[in-house]
């Protein structure tokens, strides 16, 4: 069966680089990086948050990529992304992976801070 792509590659316009440290060590002992770089859904969010009579403005958001970015890996959970061509760095803060019935990837949502 054919499930068709939630996230269409024709709305994925955001230039998007990750950088995804993973919690292995290669043979030096190091955490292994994976990079992808490539085009995203981009969607960003404001909220305002009171703490100690002081107005702190936390912006999110959330990239869209379709297919699988890391097949290979399920459990990702630190890294740095860089959108709109390097003028926006945030932090990652989570990794989702969106699966059709039968198991396969059909997009994966990165949740930035």
């Amino acid at each position: 069966m054919i499930f068709p792509s939630l996230i269409r590659k024709e709305f994925a316009k955001t230039p998007i680089k990750l950088s995804i440290f993973s919690e292995e060590l290669d043979s030096m002992g190091n955490p292994q990086v994976f990079e992808y770089e490539g085009l995203c859904n981009y969607q960003s969010s404001t909220k305002s948050i009171f703490v100690d009579d002081k107005k702190v403005i936390q912006i999110t958001g959330k990239a869209y990529i379709p297919g699988d970015i890391f097949e290979e890996f399920d459990e990702l959970t630190d890294g740095e992304v860089e959108l709109f061509n390097n003028k926006i760095k945030r932090k990652l803060h989570k990794l989702s992976k969106a699966r059709n019935l039968d198991g396969s990837v059909n997009f994966v949502v990165l949740e930035v801070i």
